[in-house]
């Protein structure tokens, strides 16, 4: 099976698998954690290890502190 989903809204109760990329023009909104790489722009809060204080910087695509 291949090809394109075009859709206003899609809905999962489950685990949703991809083999590919994900492409939104939109937003993308969970119930709890998003699991996975993400490249592009984040909006929001974000919550990351390390203290109140602490600089928090990218190593290889990790966020480090």
């Amino acid at each position: 099976m291949g090809g394109n989903i075009d859709a206003n809204n899609i809905s999962a109760s489950g685990n949703v698998t991809v083999g590919g990329y994900i492409v939104a023009n939109g937003s993308i909104t969970t119930n709890a954690n998003f699991v996975g790489d993400l490249v592009g722009n984040v909006t929001g809060n974000i919550t990351l290890q390390g203290s109140n204080t602490q600089v928090i910087y990218n190593a290889n695509g990790v966020t480090a502190g």
